[in-house]
Formats: C-alpha cells, sequence, structure tokens
C-alpha cells in the first residue's frame, strides 16, 4: 500500500527523524583510507545517435542540449558528464554493487533506460544481461561510441508519446532525473504501456532539500536556501522538484503494483560514525559540490532570473556550508519499484 504522498517537505530547522530510516550518528570527519578527498583540490521521433542531433546552447560558461533547447536544465558538458559517473559509482556503493533493485527476470529481452546520460548504467546492465538488448535515451548524443553489442542509444523526449513498441520491455529505469517533466504520472503511464505484462519499473531519486538530525540546517543556512530556491524555481518552471517524495504514488497511480520504496539518507560528508555512511557521505559531498553549480545555475539565471555574479556568490556560501564540519545535513533518497500486471 502506498503512502500518502507528500506535497511539502519539512524544511524546519528542528531536529527531524525519519520514522522508517534510522538516524544516523555522528563520527569523525576523518578517512585515511580514501582514494578520493573533495576538499582536494521540436521533432518528437525517435532519432538514432547516427543522425546529426549535436548543435547546443552555450550559457554562463557551460554547455547546455540543443535539440528542444531548454526542456532539460542542466548542462551535457564534461564537467557535468563527470558528475553523472560520480553518482553512478556513489549508487553502486549505496545498493552493494547492484545496478538495480526490481526482481527482474534472469534472462530479460529488452531494457530501457530513460534519460541514460553518459550512458553508463545501460552499458553495465548490457554486460551484466547477455540476454537483453539495452536501450538508453536522452536528449543529448553524449554517450561512448564503443559500447557492448547489445547496447544502443537513441535520442528521445520521454515527455511525449513514446514511440516503442507497446508491451516491448522487461526493465524501464529512471535515475536522478529531476525537473525533467510536467507530469511524471503520465511518464509512468508511457513506461506502463511499454512494459510486457509483469515487467518491471524503477526509479531512483534524490530530494534536493538537506535536512539535519540536530538541528545543525537551520532556517537561512546555505543549505536550507539551497532546498526552499530549487523548489520554488521548479514551481515556476511548472517541473515539480519533489519528485523523491511522491515517486511511489504517482507509480501505483500508473497502474503498477507490487510498488515498493526504499529509503536512504545520503549524508553531506564524511561526518557519520558508521564506515559505509561515511563512504557515501564522501561522494555524495563530492557528487553534490562538483554539480550544483550546473544543476541549478540555469534555474537561478532563467528561471528565477539571478544575474550570474550572484548565483556564483551562493554558490561560494554553498562551498563554505561543505567545509563546515559541524553541519551534520543529509538529503533524502529513494528507490522505487513496481510491477505491471500479468492481466490489464
Amino acid at each position: 500500500m502506498a503512502s500518502e504522498p507528500v506535497q511539502d517537505p519539512v524544511t524546519a530547522g528542528a531536529p527531524v527523524a525519519d520514522p522508517i530510516v534510522a538516524p544516523m550518528e555522528v563520527g569523525d570527519d576523518e578517512d585515511n583510507d580514501s582514494a578520493y578527498d573533495p576538499e582536494d583540490g521540436n521533432a518528437s521521433d525517435t532519432t538514432s545517435l547516427s543522425s546529426s542531433v549535436s548543435k547546443y546552447r552555450f550559457e554562463n560558461g557551460r554547455r547546455y542540449h540543443g535539440y528542444k533547447d531548454g526542456l532539460y536544465m542542466q548542462p551535457n558538458d564534461e564537467q557535468q558528464l563527470s558528475v553523472q559517473d560520480m553518482g553512478h559509482h556513489m549508487m553502486l556503493i549505496l545498493l552493494e554493487n547492484e545496478l538495480h533493485l526490481a526482481p527482474i527476470s534472469e534472462n530479460p529481452q529488452r531494457i530501457l533506460d530513460v534519460g541514460t546520460g553518459t550512458g553508463i548504467w545501460a552499458i553495465d546492465m548490457a554486460d551484466q544481461h547477455k540476454s537483453a538488448q539495452v536501450v538508453g535515451t536522452d536528449l543529448s548524443p553524449v554517450q561512448p561510441a564503443f559500447v557492448p553489442p547489445n547496447c544502443k542509444f537513441e535520442i528521445d523526449d520521454a515527455s511525449v508519446l513514446w514511440t516503442f513498441t507497446p508491451g516491448s520491455m522487461d526493465f524501464v529505469f529512471f535515475r536522478f532525473m529531476l525537473g525533467s517533466f510536467s507530469d511524471w504520472t503520465e511518464v509512468y503511464r508511457e513506461a506502463f504501456k511499454t512494459i510486457k505484462p509483469g515487467g518491471w519499473i524503477e526509479h531512483h531519486e534524490v530530494a534536493p532539500d538537506p535536512k539535519s538530525e540536530d538541528g545543525t540546517v537551520t532556517p537561512g543556512s546555505p543549505f536550507h536556501r539551497w532546498g526552499d530556491l530549487i523548489f520554488e524555481a521548479g514551481d515556476k518552471l511548472g517541473k515539480t522538484y519533489r519528485t523523491a517524495y511522491n515517486t511511489e504514488a504517482w507509480i501505483e497511480e500508473a497502474g503498477f503494483i507490487n510498488v515498493v520504496e526504499k529509503k536512504y539518507k545520503m549524508p553531506i560528508g564524511r561526518w557519520p560514525a558508521d564506515a559505509k555512511l561515511k563512504e557515501i557521505g564522501m561522494w555524495f559531498r563530492a557528487y553534490f559540490e562538483d554539480g550544483m553549480e550546473g544543476y541549478a545555475m540555469a534555474l537561478l539565471t532563467r528561471v528565477l532570473e539571478w544575474d550570474f555574479i550572484e548565483a556564483q556568490a551562493f554558490f561560494g556560501q554553498l562551498r563554505a556550508a561543505f567545509k563546515d564540519k559541524k553541519t551534520h545535513a543529509y538529503c533524502n533518497l529513494t528507490v522505487v519499484y513496481g510491477q505491471k500486471p500479468l492481466a490489464t
């Protein structure tokens, strides 16, 4: 049974304990074993990547997709692609080297990765499931040319009517797609139509509003303000950034059954006492810090109409917050998967 969707997540500075995920114990912010220290340093048809869909938009020193310009607010340059691969590694740590949690069949035939980005998840799935043809779709042709023979990439806009054969996919996967769609339920309905009876959908999403269990993320602090600004820009844009808080209910609304939601806390930094959370926190901080400018620059300047200097000043405040070891911030992450009924 799905929980009631949360429309406005708690943003107060008082300590808030998640009713499902246990509180995190604060430890020493040290890591003598890590190899990485973030403190150092409008056609709707599916189009093959062999076509010439490679025009770009350059703005504020970043490169954005040109195909359906403005549909997606994050850049597609090398810096942001590196952040995406970092997020992939982070999720492998979190899920103990599993690429997904849905109990898909041992020999799937067709797998779809929506918003594939660098294509790293699709490539890993193709290597892991030799029986499957894995298709990754995206607005940007930034995926590598040399991939497993059972993996391919296509330019596609998943916000419009899907062109895949109904009932053709064993598994449809989404990850880290905040701000991509105005109507997630409709997107999930397109996925439902495309998935075979008995097949699965799965979505991984991070909530963009940092919290704390001990009140160290206070109202007006850079982390708290970050969450407020992201939600404000998303609301103004007409694309909610509260996706992680509603995924389970929306997937059920689209018709999926056996829906499971798993909640995780992603610490920002190495402050947790638990060794695994400390490692995840190290990577999540790097993912957040390296990706925040690309994640928010277009939202701040195009949507909220800030100027470039004002945005850079805010990013400077956030960088100082990342270095404050007295702040024990984390973000919520959800993994939701569900099954298409055998009889529909």
